[in-house]
């Protein structure tokens, strides 16, 4: 199961538990998952799913990167910089291309992957990057429902009231990765 951490924290407030042990956090997790079973549906996990969360996320830190060498370029007189950091910035965007190919590669394998990334590239504004994204960091696409996957990326506007007091629905946690590069889709 993938549960958020902060269910777990809740749970053992719950529970009235003050001590902090990984015998008892140990021991309590397993009597969450004993208790709750029933709420989570086991998501299954390839090496390949595996490879392709750590190739989105050293595309993600490679593209920052080439990021960084470009705003140092603009900024750059040095000749000699120059020469270096447009050599850094070249060889950074072949491995970039290099990673994109294994990406797709991964996806093109998987025949749910395929499936999947169809639906999701087909959302204006989705490109390969938000499906590479989304197919790697929210391995519950398609086995739980729309509000669940919102709620789990965050963007789902969740009510805050109590009495009288009237509070506005507010997006707050989920997964910032997945978040941001539906933003930017």
């Amino acid at each position: 199961w993938i549960v958020n951490p902060r269910r777990i924290k809740a749970f053992i407030v719950s529970e009235d538990i003050k001590a902090k042990t990984d015998k008892l956090d140990a021991k309590m997790i397993a009597l969450f998952a004993s208790q709750k079973h029933s709420a989570y549906k086991p998501i299954q996990h390839t090496d390949e799913d595996e490879k392709l969360k750590a190739l989105v996320s050293l595309k993600a830190s490679v593209t920052a990167s080439a990021s960084g060498y470009k705003t140092q370029l603009q900024q750059q007189s040095d000749t000699d910089c120059i020469k270096y950091l447009k050599q850094l910035l070249h060889t950074t965007e072949k491995n970039i291309k290099k990673i994109n190919q294994q990406i797709n590669d991964l996806i093109k394998q998987d025949e749910g992957l395929v499936r999947k990334a169809q639906i999701i590239s087909s959302i204006p504004g989705a490109g390969e990057g938000t499906v590479a994204v989304c197919l790697s960091m929210l391995p519950e696409l398609g086995n739980i429902d729309n509000k669940k996957i919102a709620s789990l990326v965050g963007v789902a506007p969740h009510i805050k009231q109590s009495g009288n007091n009237k509070g506005k629905a507010r997006i707050s946690g989920g997964r910032s990765s997945v978040r941001n590069v539906l933003y930017m889709a």
